[in-house]
């Protein structure tokens, strides 16, 4: 029966290849360069070296390090003049198939020296866990302009890994915040619901003033209709104008005009003052041209006769309006 325990005595030796494998489930079958040491960070030392300093990868579930205070130099070619040259510095793992001896460095692969834009060397990245006697993680871009290394720059093939320790702590304080965050918003919502009740009652008050504020106003597209609603009033403009005034109950609020809309149904009955009938009962239409002038608390209505009303100017009168219905606007 086929033995597949690992971290067990089983008087079979563990090699490097189960540890690769057990490293590829634990932090990934990518690679990564950890936050021990320096990280590996590149610096230029001279035209034909660059320098890394301590840290540690893992690749492929492989695992190097240059440790704590030591350094690697990486050998670069010399560049050309006239010529620009991108090289790739990166992890060289190499396994001899005759042995099974491993080795990995830290090496540059050359690019191609071009006068214009240069582009990196191609490489195989290979796969260590599925048997691969070579493979390449690329680290770093290197740029050199002429004889002159311009710049190095992080390779994007990589990731940087987060200690368990820190990612702990960063998962409890993103734990925290979220508690925090979801206690913020359900006071958020407690208050919102608050402010919903409290809009809800101040648009029931409102409704209700307005509803009280309608029926205590006139408003442009309001109709009236007035029934046997007496007047003051007279006669004027030489005889022909008989002219009073009509009360209102709500006050007009942004009316500019006011019309009586039927006056062949409306009637009049107008009196002397000193005694007398100056229109007994008569519909506005056969009496004359009706005219209505909005105020501030009535309309204004005078009656303009083609001849002259059976008595003197200025007699004053009482009228008592019946029927009229008046439009606001």
């Amino acid at each position: 029966m086929a033995n597949y325990l690992v971290t067990g005595f089983t008087g079979q030796d563990v090699t490097a290849s189960l540890d690769a494998h057990m490293h590829a489930a634990m932090v990934g079958a990518g690679s990564y360069v950890t936050a021990l040491g320096s990280q590996l960070a590149a610096s230029i030392v001279d035209a034909n070296t660059i320098r890394l300093a301590d840290g540690a990868l893992f690749f492929q579930g492989l695992f190097a390090c240059i440790p704590t205070g030591q350094t690697a130099d990486v050998a670069l070619e010399s560049g050309s003049q006239g010529q620009n040259r991108l090289d790739l510095i990166g992890f060289q793992y190499t396994k001899d198939v005759t042995t099974g001896q491993e080795q990995g460095t830290f090496v540059a692969l050359k690019g191609t020296p071009v006068a214009g834009t240069p582009e990196a060397p191609t490489y195989t990245a290979g796969d260590c866990l599925s048997g691969a006697v070579s493979a390449f993680m690329a680290l770093y871009l290197v740029r050199l302009t002429g004889i002159t290394v311009e710049s190095v720059t992080r390779h994007g093939q990589w990731q940087s890994l987060t200690p368990v320790s820190q990612a702990t702590q960063t998962t409890a304080s993103l734990t925290k915040q979220l508690t925090q965050a979801q206690a913020a918003i359900s006071s958020l919502q407690t208050g919102l619901s608050q402010a919903n009740q409290t809009s809800a009652a101040l648009a029931s008050q409102l409704t209700q003033v307005q509803q009280q504020y309608a029926g205590l106003v006139l408003v442009p597209g309001d109709t009236i209709y007035v029934r046997n609603v007496f007047c003051a009033g007279g006669v004027t403009g030489g005889g022909k104008n008989l002219y009073f005034f009509l009360p209102l109950s709500r006050t007009p609020v942004g009316v500019t005009t006011v019309t009586l809309t039927n006056p062949d149904t409306a009637n009049v009955t107008a009196r002397k003052v000193s005694g007398g009938d100056i229109a007994d009962g008569k519909t506005v239409g056969t009496m004359g041209t009706v005219t209505c002038d909005i105020r501030p608390n009535g309309v204004a209505v005078s009656i303009r006769s083609e001849t002259v009303y059976d008595v003197v100017n200025n007699t004053p009168a009482v009228v008592e309006a019946d029927k009229f219905n008046l439009a606001f606007a």
